[in-house]
């Protein structure tokens, strides 16, 4: 009977060992032995009320306590050493998880876009010519990988080789100089981007010329690499590009106190929509003539004050208050525009003649109005009179 009961034991101390195991994390130093032997010794007593021959003799606490108590001194300190450690390890792990930061990771080499890793992660194959490496993360580095694909593999293309590896290339000088510069490049997708939103603003392509079969099919030849960007995209790429470009100029007046010569000429579209261009001339740092689209936008009427104030409000948002001339056609209402700029420019303080000589008439338009007044006479000549008629019957 006796060996019965005790058979029903270790279930009912192993029902108890939750209980222990919270009691060694929540304390951190209390002896594990001690507190099971207290409650084997407690179910023991309980079973042996019920059966006085299941009894077994039990350990008294006290003495248990007088056990620990005279323990080896070497046993106890090996014993608060562990518990020391364990509490430092929870220590650093309670801190790691309240500062809830990772650190950063470094960004992915190029050359696993062209290895696979195998199951066990220790190697890498080759994806164009299946030739294996040691790849461990803990043990090998990428070197091996990254001179495999540039100086062993032979069937990997050219254009898939390390992105941020720079290439000699001959650039045009420009329409300025005729010299060729030899430059180090590398493939940049933002480059890129903003090279095709130039491309559309000085050749006045569509927007939709990047939705072209033609082009498209093109950039998949010369640079397959290069994701093209929509109609939209790009439209946008352009408007970035014109408020950089706009931000430099403005440094530009505002830092080196630059004096700009102006040109506006405004006319009625098809569609009868008024529109006003605005053009600054300058010298910059390099004595060089430049020439800069200020502003083209539409405007309600040619009357002298709304081209005035539309002029106005172009410089203050370009920030210029230096204007030295404005060259205009001679039209009635330029000579309006003129005047109530010059009222402005005396509030501005800016002109350094005080507003004089700051109209000046447009050559172009003087000689056009001669050829046109010669062209009204009466004691015109027969062929220049045919001329017109066949012009105007083309039209």
């Amino acid at each position: 009977m006796a060996n019965q009961g005790l058979k029903h034991l270790p279930e009912e101390v192993e029902s108890l060992e939750p209980s222990c195991t919270m009691t060694r994390r929540t304390t951190g130093v209390a002896p594990i032995d001690m507190t099971i032997e207290k409650e084997v010794s407690s179910v023991a007593e309980n079973q042996s009320e019920n059966n006085p021959s299941m009894a077994m003799p039990t350990a008294n606490p006290s003495q248990t306590i007088d056990l620990d108590k005279h323990e080896d001194g070497n046993v106890q300190k090996k014993k608060k050493r562990k518990v020391g450690e364990v509490g430092d390890s929870n220590a650093n792990d309670s801190n790691d998880g309240d500062s809830g930061k990772q650190k950063p990771c470094r960004p992915k080499s190029w050359v696993w876009d062209h290895f696979t890793r195998d199951i066990s992660g220790t190697r890498a194959k080759c994806n164009w010519c299946t030739k294996s490496y040691a790849a461990d993360s803990h043990k090998n580095g990428t070197t091996n990988l990254n001179n495999h694909l540039l100086h062993q593999c032979k069937k990997i293309p050219k254009s898939d080789l390390d992105p941020t590896q720079t290439t000699l290339s001959l650039q045009e000088g420009g329409k300025a100089t005729s010299n060729n510069t030899l430059v180090g490049i590398h493939f940049d997708v933002e480059l890129c981007r903003q090279a095709l939103a130039r491309m559309i603003i000085v050749d006045e392509l569509p927007f939709s010329f990047v939705e072209n079969e033609g082009f498209r099919y093109f950039m998949s030849v010369t640079q397959p690499r290069l994701p093209l960007p929509g109609r939209i995209s790009i439209a946008r790429d352009c408007l970035s590009l014109y408020m950089s470009e706009k931000h430099k100029f403005r440094d530009l007046f505002t830092k080196t106190n630059q004096s700009v010569c102006l040109t506006t000429d405004t006319w009625t579209f098809v569609q009868n929509i008024n529109y006003m261009v605005l053009t600054a001339h300058f010298i910059d740092q390099d004595w060089k003539l430049r020439k800069r689209i200020l502003n083209f936008c539409p405007i309600t009427s040619h009357k002298g004050e709304i081209i005035g104030k539309k002029i106005e409000k172009c410089l203050e948002g370009w920030m210029i208050d230096k204007v030295f001339t404005i060259t205009i056609d001679n039209a009635a209402s330029n000579d309006v525009a003129i005047s109530y700029l010059k009222n402005r420019m005396e509030d501005w303080n800016s002109h350094p003649l005080k507003g004089e000589h700051l109209h000046v008439r447009c050559c172009a338009h003087i000689l056009n109005l001669v050829v046109n007044d010669g062209l009204k006479l009466k004691k015109m000549h027969s062929s220049i009179s045919k001329i017109r008629s066949a012009v105007r019957y083309v039209r």
